[in-house]
């Protein structure tokens, strides 16, 4: 049984979506940075929240693929559809970071320069003694290498179950 919306659904769907975003970026454009700033927090926060489901699922079919059970298979694919998310969820997260990087917020305070300045009135002395991991190039290849490794594994995974279907068998494990 496949279910298809019909073409009516689609396009009113598709209007209600764009009638959203639009009134998401009039709302964004208009109003004052403190809302702005809430923007970016919920966005980071569904962000992380929305990206640890996805990074459950991967863990999920990697414990079954390694563990190499014949039970999964008939709740495999929902796994595989939620494990779908880690793209989408990967940039996201590099958006709102690079929102931060260009200081269009302030989410994370060690990101602006002034925390590290002795003579700013920004200066914080606990901030700048962690410098050595608390700078953005260290972020960025962190947060680079971690999302790169998701979407490589999660990108992995399916293309070993979808190779699976086609073989047949347990001949693709170990």
């Amino acid at each position: 049984m496949e279910y298809s919306f019909s073409g009516k659904l689609k396009i009113t769907t598709f209007i209600m979506m764009a009638i959203g975003i639009v009134a998401m970026i009039v709302g964004f454009m208009t109003d004052d940075s403190a809302h702005q700033t809430r923007f970016w927090a919920n966005f980071l926060v569904n962000g992380f929240f929305f990206m640890g489901i996805s990074l459950g699922a991967l863990f999920f079919i990697a414990f079954q693929f390694a563990a190499e059970v014949a039970w999964s298979v008939a709740v495999k694919r929902v796994f595989e559809a939620v494990m779908g998310f880690v793209p989408v969820g990967s940039v996201i997260l590099i958006v709102v970071f690079l929102a931060g990087t260009f200081h269009l917020h302030h989410l994370y305070h060690w990101m602006d320069p002034d925390v590290y300045d002795v003579n700013s009135e920004h200066y914080d002395a606990v901030i700048a003694g962690k410098s050595a991991y608390l700078n953005q190039p260290f972020f960025w290849i962190r947060t680079l290498v971690y999302l790169a490794t998701f979407f490589l594994f999660a990108r992995y995974f399916r293309k070993t179950s979808l190779e699976q279907d086609t073989i047949g068998g347990s001949a693709i494990h170990f």
